[in-house]
């Protein structure tokens, strides 16, 4: 099943938050180092510009480590690759810091102990101390990173379930509202005297999709063949109205037929199509659904006969777009639902990523 993603947090709030929070740790920890050495009696104005230069240091490789972070999407890694990775982070911080450490105090010779500077004891000091400090704000900047996300992912999820409703209930309005269900009717009456037993089979079909239809309301995805037969009986009865003006054609490859999309969405593209190309031509027209898989993309496309309303404007209706902000919240800023025009035929085409 297809899963929604999350990218790295970036708006103004939390950059603000982050800022705030690094200057404050980093200034604690400063503060801190004063008031120890202030409690032995070794502070001086050179000792103090020492500190504050190491501690800018460390700030300077602690942001380091998110922008490492962030530009590879480290926190949305499987758990195990993750750790290994925050590790070898932390580890190699540590290195550069302690390297810089010593630069620095051999710069200003701000060490009482500068004749062992170099030795190997003070460095495996310098390293552990760093190693330490580095892990516990990363730990922080994890925990709070996997706090925001729970909080991101619950929020999408309320949109989701909120804008799902929405577009199940339009559906049930556009579909089964009252001119739909008298022309179904007056079709199906119509059969009953001429072929009763294209009429049964066209009660079957609309009692299958106001069950279907009813249903879905409980469910977060179907599989692509479910879709396409639910898309199948409404075309069928649509057929019945349209007769001879509307032919129709299914072109989907059997290695998606299990794939699982949100419900009803390509029965919307499909009404679009049906709206908006066939019912306008006086002659009709085929329309014609078609899946495939594409590189890293699935596409399915709707195309009918006609021409887009050249208005200056999105041409995508309500519909459409309602669809286009579902696959956002669902898969990410990848997903589209884009109309154009070609030979004569209008195309909507779903593109939705494989992987997130």
């Amino acid at each position: 099943m297809l899963t929604p993603i999350f990218k790295p947090l970036k708006n103004k709030n939390y950059n603000w938050l982050y800022w705030a929070a690094q200057l404050g740790g980093w200034g604690l920890y400063f503060g801190l180092s004063i008031f120890m050495n202030y409690s032995t009696g070794e502070i001086t104005t050179h000792k103090s510009l020492y500190i504050f230069i190491v501690v800018l240091s460390g700030l300077v490789v602690s942001h380091l480590f998110r922008l490492i972070l962030v530009k590879n999407n480290i926190i949305s890694k499987p758990i195990q690759q993750q750790v290994l990775l925050l590790l070898l982070i932390i580890t190699c911080g540590a290195l550069v810091q302690s390297g810089a450490q010593i630069s620095i105090s051999m710069a200003m010779k701000a060490d009482d102990a500068e004749a062992n500077l170099m030795s190997f004891s003070l460095a495996i000091v310098y390293l552990v101390n760093w190693f330490i400090i580095f892990l516990l704000w990363m730990m922080l900047y994890v925990f709070y990173q996997f706090v925001e996300r729970a909080r991101s992912k619950f929020i999408n999820e309320l949109k989701l379930t909120a804008l799902r409703n929405e577009i199940e209930l339009t559906n049930l309005r556009t579909q089964l509202n009252p001119h739909f269900m008298f022309n179904s009717m007056n079709s199906i009456r119509a059969l009953i005297d001429e072929n009763p037993t294209n009429a049964k089979t066209a009660v079957t079909k609309l009692a299958t999709l106001l069950r279907s239809t009813l249903q879905l309301s409980k469910r977060n995805y179907i599989s692509l063949k479910e879709e396409i037969e639910i898309v199948n009986d409404y075309l069928y009865l649509e057929k019945m109205r349209f007769e001879e003006r509307l032919e129709f054609t299914f072109d989907i490859d059997p290695n998606m037929h299990e794939v699982k999309f949100p419900p009803l969405m390509l029965q919307t593209v499909v009404e679009n199509a049906i709206k908006h190309g066939i019912s306008k031509l006086t002659e009709g027209g085929k329309v014609t659904v078609s899946a495939k898989k594409e590189n890293e993309n699935y596409i399915i496309q709707v195309t009918n006969p006609g021409t887009l309303e050249k208005t200056g404007q999105d041409n995508r209706g309500i519909g459409l777009l309602n669809t286009l902000k579902r696959l956002r919240l669902l898969y990410g800023k990848n997903a589209n639902v884009e109309l154009f025009e070609k030979d004569g035929k209008v195309f909507s085409e779903l593109r939705i990523p494989v992987k997130m």
